[in-house]
């Protein structure tokens, strides 16, 4: 398809939207033009550090140093940053981390609608016929009418928590926890979760709509809650492929089966055991690093029994891992009552799906409701 005889119009749009750069010697992509965070390049995403950047133009490769086996992005600003400005420049450098130079591989253009990357017909059309009828079926109706309910609770839970408690407030985590509870609370309703946070607010939206027939759903495992005075914190590792994009993500959750923090990050190339083992020291680190925990009894639940195992058992482990499990030993210790079990995966769903969020996104979350 002619592209230049379509400009401007919705196809054009889809096709172009869908289309992405893939970063491989680095030698063809052009950095400030082509590397994407979510969509937008990164001179529009980062508008401060592009104006201060002394080289304005060049190829992906051309403001990476290599240094022995590894080696290091440099991008020289024409003058010091202001304090302000230390934010956005520390965010560019999250983004250029997530960026592997990869020596056998050339520039490519890939198609975000394929797990492969590579363009299909069949591809662009299931994309394409995904979006007919979005918001004419029973479902869809629902997780509208939950949607409303979802945005009002987190803006106003999240204007009492900066002036009642003076946390900071973040617009992405907001639109983040928006997303979370539209998808928990439509499981909710769906019959898939027992207890959601909040679930009364779902079950309002949910009243207000009239269902057609009676629905069944099949039996499924759910995540149990722990005893009254303990928290479980259910964590997951997630990679595309073997060795890729990987990402970790955990929700933390009491007895009644409130959620009381959850997090969502991005850890570069991985493979799956290394993601396991960076997800159970991600929570230590959350766990170790919250004051209200000190003190409190809490089971922190993974679904690799080789991480647990290796973690708990001192004659164990991989020469890999080593100093990230003596770093996860040492903060159990520190913590006081925690402890690391196994658990199957059926039971860590909602863990796992953060973690995926995790491996195909360049913003990292973690947000917090009262214990």
């Amino acid at each position: 398809m002619d592209l230049n005889n379509q400009k401007g119009t919705p196809t054009a749009r889809v096709l172009e939207e869908g289309l992405r750069v893939v970063v491989g010697k680095g030698d063809k992509a052009r950095l400030w033009e082509k590397v994407l965070v979510e969509g937008t390049p990164l001179r529009t995403a980062f508008p401060r550090i592009y104006i201060l950047a002394v080289k304005k133009s060049g190829c992906v490769r051309d403001f990476w140093i290599k240094e022995g086996v590894m080696g290091k992005w440099e991008v020289p600003l024409r003058r010091n940053l202001f304090d302000w400005e230390l934010e956005q420049w520390g965010c560019f450098k999250a983004c250029l981390e997530n960026l592997n130079i990869r020596e056998m591989i050339q520039d490519t253009i890939g198609w975000l609608h394929d797990p492969k990357g590579c363009f299909t017909v069949k591809s662009l059309i299931e994309w394409w016929t995904g979006w007919v009828g979005l918001c004419h079926s029973i479902k869809s109706e629902r997780a509208w009418r939950v949607l409303f309910f979802a945005v009002t609770w987190t803006i106003w839970e999240t204007r009492n928590n900066k002036i009642f408690k003076n946390w900071e407030v973040n617009a992405a985590h907001a639109e983040d926890m928006i997303r979370f509870r539209v998808a928990w609370w439509f499981k909710f309703l769906s019959g898939g979760s027992t207890d959601p946070s909040n679930s009364h607010l779902a079950q309002y939206s949910g009243s207000m709509y009239r269902f057609k027939k009676k629905r069944k759903f099949p039996n499924r495992l759910e995540w149990f809650p722990p005893n009254k005075d303990v928290l479980k914190f259910n964590v997951d590792g997630a990679v595309r492929g073997t060795m890729g994009p990987a990402g970790i993500g955990g929700v933390l959750r009491n007895y009644q089966g409130k959620v009381c923090c959850i997090f969502s990050e991005h850890i570069g190339i991985h493979d799956a055991i290394t993601a396991e083992v960076w997800a159970i020291a991600r929570a230590c680190e959350i766990i170790k690093n919250r004051p209200e925990l000190s003190g409190k009894t809490i089971v922190i639940v993974s679904d690799s029994q080789m991480a647990v195992s290796w973690i708990n058992d001192d004659d164990r482990g991989s020469s890999a891992h080593t100093q990230t499990i003596t770093d996860i030993r040492n903060a159990l210790g520190s913590i006081g009552q925690s402890s690391i079990v196994f658990s199957p995966r059926e039971f860590n769903s909602l863990a796992d799906n953060l973690a995926k969020k995790g491996s195909r996104s360049v913003r990292d979350l973690l947000t917090w409701s009262d214990l």
